[in-house]
Order: C-alpha cells, then structure tokens, then sequence
C-alpha cells in the first residue's frame, strides 16, 4: 500500500509550552505517514525547545500560523472560565480567533502546493482544532480523524451558560457526525461522550491512551535523596486541582504515624500561586515536609521523575474521573512507585493496574492509610510497575494502533 499522505491541526506543537503539545509531537512522528502539520505561533507563551526535539524532521512540513493574542485578550482569558457572560471563551474555547487565519492559511497552501492529502487529523484540546477540520473536511472530502485529549461538552470543568452549553451540544454533534473516527484517551470517556448519540455512531469511536517514549528519559539516573525518601508531584496547579488533599492527609499523618515521616519529602514542581498555596493551608505543615520548585523544562522533568522515591498525582475532587492525564504516561515510563489522589475512574485504574496506591482527594483518612501503605514498604524494584501494564503505554505499542485505525479509515 503506498504511503499516506495526511493534512494534521494541531493548534500545540512544540515549542509551546503546553502538554498537548507534547502529546500531539509525540503521537505524528510515530504515524506511518507523510504528514504536513498547521500549529499556531502564538506570541507570549512559554517556549520549551526540550519537547520531542527533532520531532519536525519526521513531517514534511510544519507550517505555523500566527496567533498573537495582546494583553487585554489574555486578560479576558484569564477571566473567561468564571464568567456567566454568553459565549466569551466558550465558543467553543479562547482560541476561536484561531480559526479563521489558519483555515485560510491551510486553504491556500494547498492550492499552491503538490500535496494532496488523503487523510485529515485534528487534535483538540483546544476544540477549535475540531471545527477548523469540519470545514477542510467539507471542502477537500477527504476522511477526517478528530482526536480528543479530553472530552467536549461533558468536560465537567467547563463552566457553561446555558447558551454555551446549546453552542458547544451543536458544534460537537457536527464534529461527532462528520468524522469518520473519533479517538479518545480513555475507554471512560469515550463511553461518557458517545453515550448521548445514536449507537451507530459508536462504531467510530475508538479508545487510545496516552503514551511514554522510554527513549526520551535520561540513562543511569541515581536516587537524588542523601538518605531521605523524596516524593515529587511535576506539574501545575490550577483551579479545583490544589495540594489541600495532600495537606489535610498528612496532618492526619502527623497525628496518628508521625515516625513514618521522618525521613520523608515532598516536592511539588511547578506552578502552584501564593494564593492556593494559603488555600491549601500548606503552611500549616512542618517547613521542611513540603518544599515547593518552580516549573522545569520538559527534559528536566523527567529527570526528576526517574530520579524520585515515588511520584504523586494529584487530581480534582469528582464523582468519577474520565481524564487519563499525559503526565501518568510519563510517570509510568519514568518506572518509580506512584501515589494517586484522585477519585474513581481512569486514573486510579490504571494506577492499580500498575501496582500502585489511590485515596480519593475528598476523604483524608484515604489519602492518610495510602501513605501509611507505601512507606510501610521499605524498598522496591528499579524500574517499578507491572512490566504488561508499561509495555501497553509505551509509544511504539500505542501507534501500531493508531496507524491501524488511519490505514481502516483511508
């Protein structure tokens, strides 16, 4: 079968510094095929040049696409998920203004170039991406793959208006109706998203975690304790998503097994405000139990995980929890110990599969017997994890079944 050609949108790509974009980097220059990339160019975003570097070499090309939102949008932005206001932000997300320029852009490059793709991905988050891909789709016909790192309307995060809400129902059953498959990171999502479209429809959707690259962690990584036990949560705080679970389990801790930590730290590495850090009440701990770093590059950050005791996730208080975070991929590649504080659902899942320990983050005397299950435990295997559970998430494994689902839809 001849090589195939796709046409992908991805608004993160390196070197954003953002988590989709090591997500999609990751996934493209696995596909088996010859790939042309639109990305945005955004002006006064972090840059990470540490994210799948070399990954533009697998592409034919990457084409970016100026967005260069200015202070007051920021502004906006920043306000956009609390405010009731219709539409601001949420139609679909902050990144609309995207749309128009790199759909123009995409448009025209092809009326000017050789390529003629047979295959079109887009990516979201953000969900711009999936309405760019609607109208490509409807001009090229061609078949259409849309990708979704996290769901769309039943995203319980998104705080809705009731416009909003009848906006973003409509434009995701366009997207849902029109593409030819529709890939989710969790076997919970898909079933949370398709559950409200006809059971036809559910033949096209498919369940593809995330992955780990075990090529990109650095080699021969001692333990960085000097006789403590260090425990690291990388990765920011926004939000519902706070340390308080974490804190009010250790002051349960502190109470009943004080010993246990003794020897014992915590680093939580990345962003986390002066005021959720008050919220949290961190400073009502011991100073030296939780010491606070501030974000790395994304290189760094997995030398921190390989070289951690165990590492820790933190999620937000729910009922159930559908998102399967890119950051557990990197923590199970990275084969140390891993603590969840999170509720019942994906996550907790796949860390039990893994052999870890899960407490939901709203029951502290869960996240107080977790702890006392781990440092109960006074040594273990390097790496660490289930090898069948690893070897599942590994990228190689996880792009056979993508490349699988592109050649059955092309």
């Amino acid at each position: 079968m001849p090589q195939i050609s796709m046409l992908a949108i991805a608004y993160p790509f390196p070197p954003l510094a953002n988590s989709n974009s090591i997500i999609n980097a990751r996934i493209l220059r696995h596909f088996e095929t010859s790939t042309v990339v639109f990305s945005a160019d955004e002006g006064g975003i972090r840059q990470d040049i540490t994210i799948e570097p070399g990954c533009e070499e697998s592409l034919i090309a990457c084409i970016k696409v100026p967005f260069h939102p200015g202070p007051l949008r920021r502004l906006i932005w920043k306000g956009a998920h609390f405010s009731r206001i219709p539409l601001l932000g949420k139609n679909p997300d902050n990144y609309r203004g995207w749309i128009k320029p790199c759909l123009k852009r995409v448009l025209d490059w092809l009326d000017q170039s050789a390529f003629t793709p047979d295959v079109l991905a887009t990516f979201g988050h953000p969900m711009s991406d999936h309405l760019i891909g609607l109208e490509i789709g409807r001009r090229l016909k061609i078949p259409w793959i849309a990708f979704f790192s996290d769901p769309w309307v039943d995203n319980p995060y998104n705080k809705y208006d009731p416009l909003s809400a009848w906006v973003n129902r409509r434009k995701e059953k366009e997207v849902m109706a029109e593409a030819d498959r529709v890939i989710f990171t969790s076997q919970e999502t898909l079933d949370l998203v398709m559950s409200k479209y006809p059971a036809s429809w559910r033949s096209r959707a498919h369940f593809v975690p995330q992955s780990f690259d075990p090529r990109a962690y650095p080699e021969a990584c001692p333990l960085s304790n000097k006789g403590l036990r260090i425990i690291r949560h990388v990765g920011n705080f926004y939000g519902i998503r706070t340390p308080a679970p974490l804190v009010e389990g250790l002051k349960r801790l502190i109470s009943t097994h004080p010993e246990l930590l003794s020897k014992i730290r915590f680093e939580l590495v990345g962003r986390c405000s002066s005021f959720m850090q008050h919220r949290s009440n961190i400073h009502s701990l011991p100073s030296d139990l939780i010491s606070l770093k501030l974000p790395v590059d994304y290189q760094e950050s997995l030398r921190l995980m390989v070289t951690a005791d165990a590492l820790l996730l933190i999620d937000a208080p729910s009922e159930f929890n559908v998102f399967f975070p890119s950051k557990l991929a990197d923590y199970i590649g990275a084969g140390r110990p891993i603590l969840g504080i999170t509720p019942p659902g994906t996550s907790a899942k796949i860390i039990l599969q893994s052999g870890g320990w899960v407490a939901d983050p709203r029951c502290s005397e869960e996240v107080e017997a977790m702890l006392v299950k781990y440092l109960s435990t006074p040594t273990f295997s390097n790496p660490w994890g289930e090898p069948s559970v690893r070897k599942a998430f590994e990228i190689g494994n996880v792009a056979e079944r993508i490349n699988k689902i592109i050649r059955e839809t092309v």
